[in-house]
Parts: structure tokens; C-alpha cells; sequence
């Protein structure tokens, strides 16, 4: 099964409501989702506070990033994130990541990990828009 990690977004809605429609006040969030939905078996999102969420989980606005997190604090974000991935996935299974660095950049899972795309934010806006013609 091919699988896509899509990051988080700060930019989110302000009530609850599905992890897919929390951060879809972002342009980075919807093209990457429309991507992921155009080429992958699953998608799941990568979120500062929730780790690894299906779309599909109702959740809360929250205010968290990892950029502001202490390097324990991402340490064990990225082990509860690697065992939720672990525990989510076969073996067989391959990890396609669209999401910054800071989302992949010490996960350690057994999967193959294919990186989507390393640019900048704004050139992987519009190669995603450029891949899915939204």
C-alpha cells in the first residue's frame, strides 16, 4: 500500500471539527490533501499536537508547532509518531512524505520512505497545484 504523510498547518478552523477540515484554511494543507488523494492507497496528517491523525478523527484548534519545541519534546514526538506509524502500517507498505523536514526528519520506521518534495513552501505550492490542476 503507498501511503502519504501530509504536515499540519498553522493556519486552522476555529471549532471543532475532522483533521481534514481543520487545516484546510491552508494553501500548502489543501494541495497536498488533493495530491494525496489523487495518487495514495492512505493519507494520514502529521500534527504538532495530535502526531499521527486520520483524516477522518474530530479534533480541536490548537496553538503548537514544532518549531518551538525543546529537543526532548520533539524527541519524543518523533518516537510516538514512529510507533503510531509502525503500529498504522505493514512493512510492505511505502511512506510517501509531503511535508517539511521538520515532520520527517527523525522518524524511524521500517518502511521505505520516499520524500515527495524538498522545495520551499511556496515553489511546493505550485508544483502540487502544477500536479493536480485544482
Amino acid at each position: 500500500m503507498n501511503i502519504a504523510l501530509i504536515s499540519c498547518s498553522s493556519k486552522k478552523k476555529n471549532y471543532e471539527c475532522k483533521a481534514e477540515e481543520m487545516y484546510s484554511e491552508s494553501t500548502l494543507f489543501r494541495y497536498s490533501l488533493k495530491y494525496a488523494k489523487q495518487k495514495f492507497d492512505k493519507i494520514f496528517i502529521l500534527s504538532a499536537k495530535y502526531k499521527l491523525l486520520d483524516l477522518n478523527k474530530i479534533i480541536i484548534p490548537y496553538n503548537i508547532t514544532l518549531n518551538k519545541m525543546s529537543k526532548n519534546e520533539k524527541d519524543d514526538w518523533y518516537k510516538e509518531v514512529s510507533k503510531q506509524i509502525t503500529n498504522q502500517t505493514s512493512i510492505d507498505d511505502i511512506i510517501y512524505i509531503l511535508a517539511g523536514k521538520n515532520y520527517y526528519s527523525h522518524l524511524s520506521i521500517p518502511n521505505q520512505i520516499i520524500i515527495i518534495t524538498n522545495l520551499p513552501i511556496g515553489k511546493r505550492i505550485k508544483w502540487l497545484k502544477d500536479k493536480t490542476c485544482m
